[in-house]
């Protein structure tokens, strides 16, 4: 990474933490999503060192208070605990802090958690700057915008600064891609594929999000082959994924036993009978224009679980940039002759990440076919991918000798949108109305 780069990194990490401190202390107790269940499950894994499961624990009858954000917690005593079908990982990291603030009230320990969370955001940002340097290593313009794009994300950068295990998930998801990048440009090997297939498994560990990696996989070994034998192809493939399933395999085979199915899903429709649907379709929810726009929302507003709305206007301006984004980024890639000459081994790394991009809000329109609470966080793990494509494509708009003023204005808009969104709408409604 140039030094300047460098430099310029550190000073937007230490704005990120700043910022991240304010978001986490300034939100109210439990206000973010799933906090109270992402809580409990932290306490039982903490005191009881066991993890809970979807038919035994409730949803904790002392933050009863709370319940205007968690989901259908009807019952103060006996209402499902709903996360316990998520994976381990964030909850058995999380156990400790929680110990060490065990003498703390709980609403005490959350804001000790959530600051715990914020190192998953500096991860993510730091792998977003290593993921555009290894691909555009002498491009100041993508060095700066991407990780700040990421970083001021209102939403992804939300939720680090909350008791989830999103932006741990988030944050791992980013570093398999960094890696599969870097074995494109670098090549396919035993030990690659390796690498790969175990920070798979230990993602999958984190949240079900991550489980798109799966079939990113193979995509990136037969891009990263060096001959044209399948056969090696092949062997990469099944070393990447059996190093996968050596992780997750016993968390899934605990899952299968307890629920029926990797993801628990028919758990989750027979907890959540309110929130399932069968009145649409898959291509019905792909093609719908409401099903995009509110998920769109959802990216940049909708905090305290869609209780704080930010304005259609806001929502629209941002909308419409992305778009011009998109339109330029899809001018370049079908120009043939300029990609080959440009962009070389890239090619196939961006294919990879425009690929994980599609696959990720596939897997949203999949989800929504069936339970009514898809949500645009679901596709974070894709948020660096995302503002790498979005950010190339505005850079083809901006001409050379202005792309110094263009990056400026980009980190400028950035932080206004941040200022705009807490000061015209999440503090008044949590404090002035």
């Amino acid at each position: 990474m140039p030094y300047g780069l460098r430099r310029f990194l550190i000073a937007l990490l230490a704005v990120y933490v700043a910022k991240q401190l304010v978001v986490a202390f300034v939100s109210p107790p439990f206000t973010g999503h799933d906090e109270v269940a992402h809580f409990a499950m932290i306490r039982i894994v903490a005191t009881e060192h066991r993890m809970p499961t979807l038919w035994a624990d409730t949803l904790p009858a002392d933050l009863y208070r709370y319940r205007a954000f968690a989901i259908e917690w009807r019952d103060r005593d006996h209402s499902p605990l709903y996360t316990a079908v998520h994976p381990p990982l964030y909850y058995v990291a999380m156990a400790p802090v929680y110990l060490a603030a065990s003498h703390l009230s709980p609403e005490g320990i959350q804001y000790v958690l959530r600051c715990a969370s914020i190192p998953c955001g500096v991860a993510l940002i730091v792998f977003a700057s290593l993921l555009t340097t290894t691909l555009f290593p002498r491009d100041a313009f993508l060095g700066v915008t991407v990780p700040t794009a990421v970083a001021f994300q209102p939403q992804v950068s939300y939720e680090a600064a909350m008791v989830n295990n999103d932006a741990l998930a988030i944050a791992l998801y980013t570093g398999i891609l960094l890696l599969m990048v870097l074995t494109i440009r670098d090549g396919a090997t035993i030990r690659r594929a390796a690498l790969l297939g175990i920070a798979t498994g230990v993602a999958l560990l984190a949240k079900g999000t991550t489980a798109m990696a799966l079939v990113l996989m193979p995509m990136a070994l037969i891009a990263a082959q060096r001959s044209r034998r399948w056969r090696c192809a092949a062997i990469h493939i099944g070393v990447a994924y059996a190093a996968a399933m050596a992780i997750v395999g016993p968390w899934w085979w605990f899952a299968i036993r307890t629920y029926g199915d990797p993801m628990a899903f028919a758990a989750i429709a027979a907890t959540q009978s309110d929130l399932t649907r069968n009145d649409t379709t898959f291509l019905r929810l792909l093609f719908s224009g409401g099903f995009l726009v509110d998920r769109w929302v959802e990216t940049w507003g909708e905090f305290g679980w869609k209780l704080i709305h930010i304005s259609g206007a806001l929502m629209t301006l941002l909308g419409v940039a992305a778009a011009a984004c998109i339109a330029a980024l899809i001018a370049v890639a079908m120009d043939n002759r300029r990609l080959a000459a440009s962009y070389g081994w890239r090619v196939p790394a961006l294919a990879l990440l425009a690929a994980a991009c599609a696959l990720g809000y596939l897997s949203i329109v999949q989800f929504g076919v069936r339970f009514m609470l898809t949500q645009a966080r679901y596709f974070f793990p894709m948020a660096a991918a995302a503002a790498l494509l979005l950010m190339l494509g505005l850079r083809a708009w901006i001409p050379e000798r202005w792309r110094s003023v263009g990056q400026a204005v980009v980190v400028f808009a950035a932080i206004a949108v941040n200022v705009a969104i807490y000061t015209a709408y999440v503090l008044p409604y949590w404090y002035f109305r």
